[in-house]
C-alpha cells in the first residue's frame, strides 16, 4: 500500500525499495504481478494500489492473512482486521473487478474467501461444497532443510519428512496422509483448488488474466 501502510506492516525503509523494483520492472516491460497482503493499515489503500498496478501494467492479487504462528510469531492477530471490514474489502474488489480493474484474484476465489466464516481461524472446512483442498496430492511446499509439506500453512502442525533422506516418493506419500483441514483462507491455495477442481470460471479468469 501507500508508504506508512506499508511499512507498518512490514518494516522502515522498505516502501521506497519495493517501489524502485516495481519501477524497474515496468521500464524493462517485465511481465509481472504484485501481491497485497490485507491488513488493518491498508485496507483504505486499495484502489491507491490498483492505480499503481494500471500505471505500470501490472495486476495485483490480495490475499488475506493467513500465515501459521510459526511463521509469524503470532504477530499476525496484532494486524488482522475485524471480519466484516475483510468482507467490505473482498466486496470493494469484486466490483472493481467487474468494472475492469487490475484485481488478479478470480470472481469465484474473491466470492469463496467472502464466505469464509472466520478470518481469524485460517483452516478449516471450505465455504464452498465442492472444493476440495489437494494440497499434498497437487502440489506440496518443500522448505529450506527439505521437509516436504501439504502446504505452507501445515509447518507447525504435521510431521514431515526430509525428501534427501527418505526419497521423495516416501516423503510425498506422508505428505498425503489425512489432516484436520479441508480447505483454507490463503488465497493461492483457495485459487490453486479452484484450478485443479476444473471450476470453469476460475480456469477462464486466470486465463484472460495471464494473456494480459
Amino acid at each position: 500500500g501507500r508508504a506508512p501502510s506499508h511499512e507498518r506492516n512490514r518494516e522502515a525503509g522498505s516502501h521506497p525499495k519495493v517501489m524502485r523494483a516495481i519501477d524497474h520492472a515496468a521500464d524493462v516491460g517485465a511481465h509481472f504481478w504484485m501481491l497485497s497482503v490485507l491488513s488493518r493499515h491498508n485496507l483504505g489503500d486499495i484502489d491507491w494500489m490498483l492505480d499503481l498496478a494500471e500505471a505500470r501494467g501490472a495486476r495485483v492479487i490480495f490475499q488475506v492473512l493467513h500465515h501459521a504462528e510459526a511463521h509469524d510469531g503470532g504477530k499476525g492477530a496484532a494486524i488482522l482486521p475485524v471480519d466484516e471490514a475483510y468482507r467490505d474489502a473482498l466486496r470493494h474488489l469484486l466490483r472493481a473487478r467487474e468494472a475492469g480493474r487490475a484485481v488478479g484474484n478470480s470472481e469465484v476465489g474473491l466470492r469463496y474467501l467472502l464466505d469464509w466464516p472466520d478470518f481469524a481461524r485460517h483452516r478449516g472446512t471450505a465455504p464452498h461444497k465442492g472444493v476440495r483442498c489437494v494440497a499434498g496430492h497437487l502440489y506440496v511446499n518443500i522448505d529450506a532443510n527439505g521437509r516436504v509439506f501439504p502446504c505452507s500453512l501445515l509447518v507447525d502442525e504435521v510431521q514431515a519428512d526430509d525428501w534427501r533422506e527418505v526419497g521423495l516418493d516416501a516423503a510425498l506419500a506422508r505428505a498425503t496422509a489425512p489432516r484436520s483441514c479441508s480447505a483454507c483462507s490463503a488465497t493461492a491455495f483457495s485459487e490453486y483448488n479452484l484450478l485443479y477442481g476444473l471450476d470453469p470460471q476460475t480456469i477462464f479468469s486466470w486465463l484472460q488474466a495471464l494473456r494480459g
